[in-house]
């Protein structure tokens, strides 16, 4: 299964855990011709297939869980070694800030995280770190800055909440290494507009 197969059946999924089978119909509407079509034309799909999804689910809290369980998973595509050695590291100390330090030892696999009156602060890094400093205009900040492809093909702005699903990306990590359920929050997004992508983190108590 390609990644963006992936990605729609966890949408499925998800929409049949949070809403209802109809719902889910009618929000996933033409997926099926999505496996041959070009980055541009899924790009379009998902564009309408989230505002279909706003239409039926209106509670944005209810979007957000939906998005956010559509995320990459970081294990799956690095491995668990990373997040066990982070885990030992808030075992053995019991500070978030030494798991943050620690991080800087994989500059390519982390962002810039601050940790913050109980808050994980994320800023994330661009994918493109040599086009994002030559980027003038918000297309070429989102093409240079964005790990989805989806995003670097679609409109600007992308619709809310898209960007949830980086979120899961996050509340992974931090679930992970904490071992709890954790709050993950988009603070900002380049696809809403904003001057930059950041994220928030609350680990539950």
């Amino acid at each position: 299964m390609t990644w963006f197969e992936e990605k729609i059946e966890k949408w499925k999924r998800n929409l049949k855990t949070f809403s209802n089978e109809i719902i889910t119909e009618k929000v996933m509407l033409g997926n099926e011709s999505l496996l041959s079509s070009n980055e541009e034309e899924r790009a379009k799909w998902i564009e309408c297939a989230l505002n279909r999804m706003s239409e039926f689910i209106p509670d944005i809290s209810v979007r957000k869980k939906i998005m956010s369980s559509c995320s990459c998973v970081f294990t799956d595509e690095f491995g668990d070694e990373i997040i066990l050695e982070l885990r030992q590291e808030y075992k053995k100390r019991g500070k978030i800030e030494d798991v943050i330090t620690r991080m800087q030892d994989y500059p390519d696999k982390f962002a810039f995280t601050i940790y913050e009156d109980g808050v994980i602060k994320e800023k994330r890094k661009p994918r493109d770190p040599e086009s994002w400093a030559a980027a003038k205009t918000l297309k070429e900040k989102i093409m240079a800055a964005c790990f989805c492809p989806l995003a670097r093909s679609g409109k600007v702005p992308f619709p809310k909440p898209f960007c949830s699903c980086s979120a899961g990306w996050y509340a992974g990590i931090w679930e992970g290494i904490l071992e709890k359920p954790v709050k993950a929050e988009v603070i900002k997004s380049l696809l809403y507009g904003d001057d930059s992508c950041k994220f928030e983190i609350i680990p539950s108590v």
